[in-house]
């Protein structure tokens, strides 16, 4: 409220200074208090990390093991022996990190299940070598391996549940201590600058200064209010062409007088692509750049021109028409560590460019919620697929193909389940070694990838192994593609080097729902029993595993020993 003329300034002045020391004490205290809850966040996220790492250490732990008693492969033993080895210390490391006393409790429960499952697992592989892999195998059955693995997965479902949980709860007391930091500081400056306008009204010859503060505060609280909000749409965004629809909007609201352009620097590094315009450039520039036309990346900072023709502008800026002036502006897209692109800002006014810092800091905002989406991207696709292949990993396999049973017996459906291992693959890798061997899995990721309907789910199993599920497959259909992949796989040319490795075939198993079960470890084990069978027939052909009217019947042709 603007002060009556009567009023005496000093006293208005030591009101002021009080009220802007209370105010500076909120906004430290809730500072600080932002800051203690970013640390819980990042603390929970640590524990959340943890535990899938502790889950994703336990399954790649047992599938060595498991891989290691069906086929002896000296590299599955390694790799079981080096995850047994690797528990106890990342087990220490969760224990450090979760404080949750729930999580804690169920921590507790789960540790020593985990080691046990470890040593049960230990055991059964000194069985399986000193007694063979019948013996191993009765081994697993009798401790109670599967009752171990149950209560483990339900151990860490629950711990993962109780740590999400609160990650939540501090998320939410995180942003609430934004929002508070926010209106603190917005309240504290809009009084502040009210108190100094009125101040100033008290001398006449200051009006027309006071009405400019007035329109100075108003412009203020407008853009930070605009930027708040478009901060907060970011947070809500699921790819990254919503984050580039939501930011034009914003921008043209944001900076109605400066045209802009969003680069995106490709995967290769090689070139920046223009994702995203909003109004029209007074200096032009290309849609296909290299980075290095630009000094913001180069120098990894904002870089103004604020006249084309009189100073110094980056190389991938047009010249404007002949007798027109041009600023321009780019700021660097950056986030944790990591040059994204940058954002090319231009007016057709001598600079410096209106509302320039707003723009950067809307750029701010922009590369952070870019930086997630890209690692949010990231840690899904690792989370299901196999890095290797591209294809769906074992535990998605697991998820899904419980998934597609469920669904099809709901619906009447068949479904096919099919089983493929490499023929002969040690003696490649032997001979080729790991370099070669890769090659071979990739391009044979690739080949089932491309005889896959949009509905299949192709998967690597482990190693070689791969399983290619057909929901509402009858059987003659999952005959005819587990013959096409065979004859596929027969002339695939595999390119490693610059040389041409030689051709290679496989061996399918194959088991349908419900003829051979109607869960997943069923239809597992009637497709590999299948597999083992195509295997020692000879290789290079399709076993369907017996069902519970026909015999085990074999498709595929004579075998080609790779």
């Amino acid at each position: 409220m603007p002060l009556p003329t009567h009023r005496n300034p000093l006293a208005v002045f030591i009101v002021a200074a009080l009220i802007l020391g209370v105010v500076g004490a909120l906004v430290v205290i809730t500072t600080l208090r932002f800051i203690e809850d970013s640390r819980w966040v990042a603390h929970t996220t640590a524990a959340l990390s943890q535990v899938e790492d502790i889950a994703a250490l336990e399954a790649s732990a047992i599938a060595a093991q498991r891989g290691y008693l069906l086929t002896g492969d000296e590299e599955r033993r390694t790799a079981f022996w080096e995850a047994r080895a690797r528990m106890p210390e990342e087990l220490r490391e969760l224990d450090a990190l979760v404080q949750y006393r729930p999580a804690r409790k169920k921590l507790a429960v789960l540790e020593p299940i985990l080691l046990e499952r470890m040593t049960l697992a230990s055991r059964a592989v000194g069985v399986y070598e000193q007694q063979g892999l019948a013996a191993a195998q009765a081994h697993i059955k009798a401790n109670g391996s599967q009752k171990l693995d149950r209560q483990i997965a339900a151990l860490i479902k629950d711990t993962r549940a109780l740590e999400w949980n609160l990650l939540q709860m501090r998320r939410q007391k995180s942003e609430r201590s934004a929002n508070w930091l926010l209106i603190v500081t917005v309240f504290g400056i809009s009084l502040s600058l009210l108190m100094l306008v009125g101040v100033y009204r008290v001398l006449a010859s200051e009006n027309a200064e006071r009405r400019k503060s007035e329109v100075r505060l108003r412009h203020l609280s407008g853009s930070m209010t605009g930027l708040s909000k478009y901060a907060a749409m970011l947070q809500s965004c699921e790819d990254i062409t919503e984050l580039l629809t939501i930011t034009r909007h914003a921008m043209v609201l944001l900076t109605p007088s400066v045209a802009g352009t969003v680069y995106l620097i490709r995967a290769s590094r090689n070139h920046a692509e223009a994702a995203m315009q909003w109004g029209e450039h007074a200096a032009p520039s290309g849609d296909l750049l290299k980075p290095s036309d630009c000094w913001a990346v180069r120098r990894n900072q904002p870089f103004c021109c604020d006249d084309v023709h009189a100073s110094v502008a980056c190389s991938h800026v047009g010249m404007p028409p002949e007798g027109a002036s041009a600023a321009t502006a780019c700021v660097p897209l950056s986030a944790h560590g990591e040059l994204m692109g940058w954002l090319y800002l231009s007016t057709a006014e001598p600079g410096p460019i209106a509302d320039f810092e707003l723009a950067s800091q809307a750029a701010e905002q922009f590369s952070l919620a870019l930086a997630n989406l890209r690692l949010q991207e990231a840690l899904r696709h690792q989370s299901i697929r196999d890095s290797l292949t591209g294809l769906f990993n074992r535990r998605y396999l697991e998820e899904s193909l419980a998934r597609e049973i469920s669904r099809c017996q709901r619906r009447n459906l068949p479904l096919v389940v099919l089983m493929f291992d490499l023929d002969s693959f040690k003696t490649f890798n032997d001979h080729h070694g790991h370099t070669g061997g890769d090659a071979l899995l990739s391009a044979f990721g690739r080949l089932l990838q491309a005889n896959s309907r949009p509905e299949d789910i192709p998967c690597r199993f482990g190693g070689e192994e791969f399983v290619l599920i057909l929901p509402e497959a009858a059987r003659d259909i999952g005959l005819q593609r587990g013959r096409t992949i065979l004859s596929a796989t027969a002339q695939l040319v595999v390119q490693h080097r610059g040389v041409a490795l030689e051709k290679v075939t496989t061996s399918a198993g194959m088991s349908m729902l419900p003829d051979h079960g109607s869960t997943t470890s069923a239809l597992i084990e009637a497709a590999d029993k299948a597999l083992y069978q195509a295997k020692s027939e000879g290789r290079n052909r399709v076993c369907v595993a017996p069902g519970a009217q026909d015999p085990a019947s074999t498709i595929g042709q004579p075998a080609r020993q790779p």
